[in-house]
C-alpha cells in the first residue's frame, strides 16, 4: 500500500508542479517581461505572442495532457470493467458506464461535442445560431449536466469499493469538483459576457496593454475569433487549468483504485 500511496503523491505533485511552473512562467514573461522573452517572441513573429496563449490555448499543451488524462481514465475504467467481469461481479456495467461517461468527456474536449449539439439544436429551431444565446447556454449545462449525472451516478453504484480506500474517495471527489467548475464556468461564459468582462478589466487594472505583445495577441485573436483578449484571458489561463487539475485527479485516483484492487486479487464487498 506505501508503494500504492507513494505513486499517488508523485502523479499528483506533477500535476500540480506542472501548473505551479507555468504560472510562473506566465507571471515571468506576461505580466512581469522578465528578461524581454516578449520582444523574442514579437522578433519571431509569433502570430499571439504570449506566453499563456501558447501554453493553456486550445490543443495546446495543457490541453493535450487534459486529452492524455482523460484517455488513460478511459483505459483504466476498462482494465477494471474487464477485472470485474471476470469476476462476474455486478458491478462490471457501472464500471462502464463511468468509463462511457469519461469517452463522452473526451469526445467534447477534443471535438467541442457539446458546440456542434448546441449549433443542431439553435438550428433546428430557427433562432440565432449564437455564442450569446441563452438556449445555447441552457444546452451546454444540459450536456455538463449528464457527463456529470452518468459519473456521479456509477461512482455511487460503486461506492463500497471505493471507500475501502479514502484517499481514492478523495481523489475523485475534488477531481470531479474541479472539473465541475470548469464546466459551469464554460458553459456560462457568454452568459452578459462575463468572460470577457472580467479578464478585460484585469487587463486594464494592470495596465497590460502597456506592453506590445498584448496588443498584437489582442488584434490577432480579434482578427481571427471576433473576440476580446479578457475573454481569452479566462477562457484559457484560468479554465483550462481548472480542467487539467480535475482530469489529472480522477486518472490519479482510478490509477489508486486499480493498483488497490489489483494488489488484493480484485476482491471488493
Amino acid at each position: 500500500m506505501t508503494r500504492i500511496r507513494k505513486t499517488g503523491t508523485i502523479l499528483t505533485a506533477i500535476l500540480l508542479g506542472y501548473i505551479a511552473f507555468t504560472y510562473l512562467a506566465v507571471l515571468a514573461v506576461d505580466f512581469l517581461n522578465l528578461f524581454d522573452i516578449q520582444g523574442l517572441l514579437l522578433d519571431r513573429n509569433v502570430k499571439v505572442p504570449l506566453l499563456w496563449y501558447l501554453l493553456f490555448a486550445e490543443e495546446g499543451p495543457t490541453e493535450i495532457f487534459q486529452y492524455l488524462s482523460n484517455i488513460a481514465s478511459v483505459f483504466v475504467l476498462g482494465i477494471l470493467a474487464g477485472a470485474m467481469l471476470v469476476k462476474k461481479s455486478p458491478l462490471t456495467k457501472y464500471f462502464l458506464i463511468f468509463g462511457v461517461a469519461m469517452g463522452l468527456l473526451l469526445l467534447e474536449d477534443t471535438g467541442n461535442l457539446r458546440h456542434m449539439i448546441r449549433s443542431t439544436i439553435t438550428h433546428l429551431l430557427g433562432m440565432e445560431e449564437g455564442f450569446r444565446s441563452l438556449l445555447g447556454i441552457g444546452v451546454e449545462v444540459a450536456i455538463y449536466g449528464l457527463f456529470g449525472f452518468l459519473m456521479l451516478f456509477s461512482l455511487y453504484k460503486i461506492r463500497h469499493v471505493v471507500l475501502a480506500f479514502p484517499r481514492v474517495l478523495k481523489f475523485l471527489l475534488v477531481g470531479y469538483a474541479f472539473y465541475a467548475l470548469a464546466a459551469m464556468l464554460s458553459a456560462s461564459r457568454n452568459f452578459m459576457n462575463w468572460y470577457s468582462n472580467l479578464g478585460e478589466a484585469i487587463i486594464e487594472r494592470l495596465n497590460l496593454r502597456a506592453m506590445d505583445a498584448w496588443v498584437v495577441g489582442g488584434d490577432a485573436l480579434m482578427d481571427e475569433f471576433g473576440r476580446r483578449l479578457g475573454f481569452f484571458l479566462i477562457d484559457t489561463l484560468f479554465e483550462e487549468a481548472l480542467e487539467l487539475i480535475g482530469a489529472g485527479l480522477i486518472f490519479i485516483g482510478l490509477l489508486t483504485l486499480l493498483l488497490s484492487l489489483k494488489e488484493n486479487g480484485f476482491r471488493h464487498k
